[in-house]
């Protein structure tokens, strides 16, 4: 199991992705995210728990003018010797609602960690 304690600005988000060998699980602390996986969205707020599948496309977007803070739980981790792929808070993407299959000209989208 892999967790991490993150806090994304408002507006802020990842390209959609896919993790091909976890699921991934958020835990909303303070704030709220929209969140989109395989083609439905939904929005999650403080105290809520989202589940997305291995094998899901998805995505989030930090909403309101506050930050969010969520727990992201990989399950299982990645295996030894490599580690999920997470993109920058200075990503192009972080206007980009809904996420784009395709990223902006000029730019390569995040792999997703493969084992």
């Amino acid at each position: 199991m892999f967790i991490m304690d993150s806090t994304s600005p408002p507006d802020s988000g990842p390209p959609r992705h896919v993790h091909h060998a976890e699921d991934e699980t958020f835990v909303i602390l303070p704030g709220r995210c929209r969140i989109w996986s395989d083609g439905e969205e939904r929005i999650a707020s403080a105290g809520e728990t989202v589940f997305i599948p291995r094998g899901k496309e998805h995505s989030f977007k930090v909403t309101g003018e506050a930050p969010c803070r969520q727990l992201v739980i990989l399950t299982p981790a990645a295996s030894r010797g490599s580690s999920p792929t997470w993109p920058r808070a200075s990503s192009p993407y972080r206007r980009t609602w809904p996420p784009s299959r395709n990223p902006p000209s000029g730019t390569t989208s995040p792999s997703p960690a493969r084992r």
